[in-house]
């Protein structure tokens, strides 16, 4: 299960969050800079890493979102998004 203590975010407009849902399930939503550009989240059991590509999709508005499911075999997760 997934829950959201801080959310930090560096370099992104003011559009950015996340909201745990029902079942232990996450979403992450932010403000696309550029359309047309794929932005790609990645996770980590650690800030300091390793860090792997979760979900990566091309921005086709300006509003974006990925969907976490409960993986249930962490018990913390990290997310950063990584854009053009």
């Amino acid at each position: 299960d997934y829950a959201i203590d801080d959310l930090f975010v560096d370099g992104l407009p003011q559009a950015a969050g996340g909201v745990a849902q029902g079942g232990g399930n996450l979403s992450l939503a932010w403000d696309a800079l550029q359309l047309g550009a794929p932005y790609t989240m990645q996770e980590s059991e650690s800030l300091n890493g390793p860090w792997k590509d979760a979900q990566t999709v091309t921005a086709t508005s300006r509003l974006q979102q990925f969907d976490f499911p409960s993986s249930g075999t962490a018990s913390q997760a990290f997310f950063r998004l990584r854009g053009p």
